[in-house]
């Protein structure tokens, strides 16, 4: 009995990124944390489609262990951990793919908005992903203050990555020093990081800055047709453009030669009553600079072909 009672147990919970939602063919993350009542070895397998992400933790007695494990879209994930002692723990994690572009809305009032085309998805604090990579799942987010402030350092560093990459965020009364932070590390010129004093101002920017993208994303294939000819017509330029190269290649061959031709024309004959004409050929090699495998090796170019990170860390 005794023994029985001393075995280990592990405990082990999963929760998806993004309140549980994602995007076909994108990435997202799933936090991970295992505790167990006496220390031992425990083997995690997070298995996500044709992904399976594998790590051996050491657990120890009254100590959570938190990973947040990014993953390729699932409808389903299945998180195991196991120990030699104890049995096989399992948690099956399901995860809503939506054919919709993803609206991420992280308000501690908790007030609901729709924006056109969009899924929203509400949000806590800790729905945010700790790995950049998963911001792949939205695309567009509204932070407020509180849930702002209420980001770990890892998340906050996974915004920060975010916002550098372009990502559209609308922060809605951010602090001062969080702004400047943001405002530094924003890319894309800083065009897809806003500021706004309430929610409709924020709804307001979002649409104007996707109603922006929407313009220049039609505009440049517009433009790129109209000024590009098609294949065939570049096929024909390149074959023109070779008969020229080699027929000027001749041309200067010829040309760079004939001084010499006509000299050795002009010789006189022989005693033997025989002319110069057969120093033609020998004398045209000398004066291309050498034999014909010299010439060959000059024109003979060789053409050469040029060419989800584990976070990890104690619960709170």
């Amino acid at each position: 009995m005794a023994d029985v009672l001393a075995q280990p147990r592990i405990g082990l919970e999963a929760t998806p990124a993004w309140n549980g939602w994602t995007r076909p063919g994108r990435v997202t993350e799933v936090d991970i944390r295992l505790s167990a009542e006496v220390a031992t070895r425990a083997t995690l397998d997070v298995a996500a489609g044709r992904q399976v992400v594998r790590a051996n933790i050491d657990l120890e007695p009254g100590r959570v262990v938190r990973l947040q494990v990014p993953i390729e879209s699932a409808e389903e994930v299945a998180v195991s951990a196991a120990s030699p002692a104890v049995p096989t723990q399992r948690r099956d994690v399901r995860i809503a793919q939506s054919e919709s572009p993803v609206l991420g809305l992280g308000l501690a009032t908790g007030d609901a908005v729709q924006l056109e085309g969009f899924h929203t998805v509400a949000l806590d604090a800790d729905n945010l992903p700790r790995n950049a990579l998963a911001y792949s799942s939205i695309d567009a987010l509204i932070l407020d203050e509180p849930t702002l402030g209420a980001l770990d350092q890892r998340q906050l560093r996974a915004l920060l990555v975010h916002a550098a990459e372009c990502g559209r965020i609308v922060l809605l009364n951010a602090d001062l020093p969080v702004r400047r932070v943001l405002d530094g590390s924003g890319g894309c010129g800083g065009r897809a990081l806003m500021h706004a004093a309430s929610l409709a101002d924020a709804m307001e920017m979002l649409k104007a800055s996707l109603a922006a993208n929407r313009v220049l994303t039609i505009a440049l294939p517009g433009i790129g047709e109209l000024a590009s000819p098609d294949l065939v017509t570049w096929n024909r330029v390149l074959i023109v453009l070779a008969a020229y190269f080699a027929a000027a290649l001749l041309a200067a061959l010829f040309f760079s030669s004939l001084p010499v031709l006509l000299r050795m024309m002009r010789a006189p004959t022989g005693s033997d009553g025989s002319t110069g004409e057969r120093h033609i050929v020998p004398a045209a090699r000398r004066s291309l600079g050498g034999s014909r495998h010299d010439s060959v090796r000059i024109l003979n170019v060789p053409i050469r072909a040029q060419g989800a990170r584990l976070c990890w860390g104690e619960g709170h």
